[in-house]
């Protein structure tokens, strides 16, 4: 079985050798590689011609040029529309890949017939955390299940380090929205949403490096408004589907836990929380989210988040007191 290893290449040059070099050294040679110029300033791609003139080895590499920059997304999806692998495996050009990933990956699916396999990864900055793998070795099976370990962030969903089946890719037109930042967390709803079972491998597969120039470290004030289609996309596809308010309050509550958690300066806070709730109230109004969140959902579990939808006049001072005034109005709706 072929896989086919997509890998956008735009202002890399520190990393893309070692990148490149790591899928090289794949223990699976049954592989090509994709590597997407999308048109840098500096001399990453200069880097990449000379390794590919003095590899020697079976893999299998191509170069395919945009006219001009397009972004991560529409690089992806160049990749995924040249693709002839049965398999597609995302790969950034500044991260790496031990020696058995794409081995370790594809054994699982081929066993199992899978949609889509991921595995676990590293952090080679000390100090940073970023969302773990919770989940075991194993299968998932069913949508609704696959969706419910989204929703409880058992797994990441940055695109990278997954191996998916590209029929069923092609199938659900599971493409990257261009020009949006934070792509990956719709693209991975739509993952999950559209697969029937998933593959989990617990090995650290990925070796992820935290850059400070990356789109992930942009400041909150551009990335907000992203995120509130990125959450009214998840909302829709639920209500059209589900018909369940419930289930809408989770994305609600997933979209605000990592805006509220992901490290804003408290000098961008005032405004970011007047646009969250301005985003949020009219879904909070329509959808009575306060309602089911209390009497289905459970006050405790949920509480923990809740004051995440709401205004904070008061600024950082407010959040502290905000559970006991929300306990307050759980016992009322609860009567």
């Amino acid at each position: 079985m072929k896989v086919s290893v997509i890998i956008p290449v735009y202002n890399v040059a520190p990393f893309i050798e070692s990148c490149l070099s790591s899928v090289f050294m794949q223990t699976y040679t049954d592989i090509e590689v994709l590597l997407i110029d999308d048109c840098g300033t500096d001399e990453s791609m200069a880097i990449v011609y000379r390794m590919l003139t003095q590899y020697s080895g079976n893999i299998k590499c191509r170069i395919i040029k945009h006219e001009n920059n397009r972004g991560l997304s529409a690089a992806r999806n160049t990749g995924i529309d040249a693709a002839t692998g049965e398999y597609l495996y995302f790969l950034d050009s500044d991260d790496e890949i031990v020696p058995y990933c794409i081995e370790r990956l594809l054994s699982l699916t081929l066993k199992e017939n899978l949609d889509f396999v991921i595995g676990n990864y590293f952090v080679s900055q000390v100090g940073k955390e970023y969302p773990p793998l919770k989940l075991r070795d194993g299968i998932v099976r069913g949508t609704e299940r696959i969706l419910q370990t989204y929703l409880n962030r058992e797994w990441y969903m940055m695109a990278w380090n997954k191996l998916i089946n590209r029929s069923f890719l092609l199938e659900n037109q599971l493409y990257f929205k261009e020009k949006l930042i934070h792509e990956d967390e719709l693209w991975s709803f739509l993952l999950a949403f559209k697969a029937s079972n998933m593959g989990v491998v617990d090995d650290k597969l990925y070796c992820y490096k935290v850059r400070d120039t990356s789109i992930m470290a942009t400041d909150w004030v551009k990335r907000l408004p992203h995120f509130e289609y990125i959450v009214a996309s998840m909302v829709s596809i639920v209500q059209k589907h589900y018909h369940n308010d419930v289930l809408t309050f989770r994305f609600i509550e997933m979209f605000c836990y990592q805006i509220m958690n992901e490290g804003f300066t408290k000098k961008e806070a005032p405004d970011l929380q007047k646009r969250i709730y301005i985003t949020l109230r009219k879904s909070l109004e329509q959808l009575m989210v306060l309602k089911y969140c209390f009497k289905d959902l459970g006050i405790k579990n949920r509480l923990r988040n809740i004051h995440y939808l709401f205004p904070y006049t008061m600024g950082f001072f407010y959040l502290k007191y905000s559970y006991l005034l929300f306990s307050y109005i759980s016992k009322r709706s609860l009567k």
